[in-house]
């Protein structure tokens, strides 16, 4: 695992990670993002909150993506089941 430094928040964070370094950055930069959103909302007055706040709108984001991919994932398997079907009727 390997040791990266990001900044959040004005704040040094050392991550280990066995991500690529670009990967970790990307991360860093968003969760960064995502608090600075809930600081100037005016939502949160603390960092503390800000964090909560951050993590539960990033954590809201991935399970929308996994609901999303999860639907697509049953799309695309009805899909090819069918596909199937008709490669064998027209091979009988």
């Amino acid at each position: 695992m390997k040791r990266f430094r990001v900044n959040i928040l004005g704040e040094d964070f050392e991550v280990q990670s066995d991500a690529p370094e670009d990967m970790v950055i990307e991360i860093a930069q968003y969760v960064d993002e995502k608090m600075r959103e809930a600081i100037s909302s005016g939502r949160s007055t603390s960092r503390e909150k800000a964090a909560v706040l951050s993590a539960l709108n990033i954590a809201e984001e991935f399970f929308n993506e996994k609901r999303e991919i999860k639907k697509t994932r049953k799309e695309l398997e009805e899909r090819s089941g069918r596909l199937v079907e008709l490669i064998k009727q027209q091979t009988d």
